[in-house]
């Protein structure tokens, strides 16, 4: 895809990651119906993939929003043992952050 992608958020009903006030912060969501290490792993391959990013370059920042280090065990066993609620809330601190550093919406893709 290239160029800006705009989505009503009303036409999103299924978001793995949301901001507090329910915009999404990956527009190319993905759905996750069980949070476990397997399916965490597809999931941050696929959003990888969709990137055209190396895994490390996607895992590394989420390892650091999440854990606050840029060392842990492996992205996908981390996610699950800090769970679904602690990570989406991480996440979207993590995000805000960027955003309120760098002036501009950091889930924008274009």
């Amino acid at each position: 895809m290239y160029g800006t992608i705009t989505i009503n958020n009303s036409e999103l009903d299924d978001l793995i990651i949301a901001r507090t006030d329910g915009t999404p912060t990956y527009n190319l969501t993905v759905v996750v119906d069980d949070w476990d290490k397997e399916e965490l792993h597809q999931v941050v391959l696929g959003v990888a993939a969709d990137r055209d990013l190396k895994l490390g370059k996607l895992a590394q920042p989420i390892r650091v929003a999440v854990t606050g280090n840029v060392v842990s065990p492996p992205i996908d066993a981390t996610l699950c043992l800090i769970g679904r609620e602690r990570v989406l809330a991480r996440l979207d601190k993590a995000i805000n952050f960027a955003e309120s550093k760098n002036g501009q919406d950091a889930a924008t893709i274009s």
